[in-house]
């Protein structure tokens, strides 16, 4: 439904900074009362709030063509229903999962693979992400403290916010 919605481009760009902005900014709560309310997770009133949270956050990811992936990771580091070490690697699993969709939705709606995505000097970005995420999940899991991971995401998303409403 999100991405079926049709929002004109400065409306666009504001939605996704401040969604960004508050992605990052929840990743920095303090964690004590949602940690109370994950415990409680499995009753009746805490599905249907998940239900209603992901529903909407599932409609604005849809709306700003961004996976959902930005708001996994700040949820699952303020309930801690996963370790911190964990986190990154689960969530980048979760957003390649997203992209291959995506595109393979964009290449069932256009009836055709797309030359520009195939590229060979596109190839080299394979190559980057692959030893990116290796060397990031090396560093993540054997010398960073978790809760310097945690700070440095929430930073760097609230800066691609704010760089997105500076322009």
């Amino acid at each position: 439904m999100g991405g079926n919605t049709q929002v004109d481009k400065e409306v666009f760009v504001i939605i996704l900074a401040v969604v960004l902005i508050l992605s990052g900014m929840a990743m920095t709560m303090n964690h004590n009362p949602i940690k109370l309310f994950s415990d409680h997770i499995d009753s009746k009133i805490g599905k249907a709030i998940i239900y209603a949270i992901s529903s909407i956050l599932g409609y604005i990811a849809g709306l700003v063509g961004i996976g959902g992936g930005i708001f996994f990771a700040p949820i699952l580091h303020l309930t801690q229903v996963l370790p911190v070490r964990v986190i990154p690697a689960f969530t980048s699993f979760f957003i390649l999962a997203n992209s291959l969709s995506g595109l393979a939705g964009q290449i069932i709606k256009n009836h055709s693979v797309d030359s520009s995505l195939v590229k060979p000097e596109y190839l080299w970005l394979f190559a980057a992400v692959f030893l990116g995420g290796q060397l990031g999940s090396y560093l993540g899991l054997k010398l960073i403290n978790p809760n310097i991971i945690r700070r440095l995401t929430a930073v760097l998303v609230i800066y691609v916010g704010c760089r997105l409403l500076i322009i």
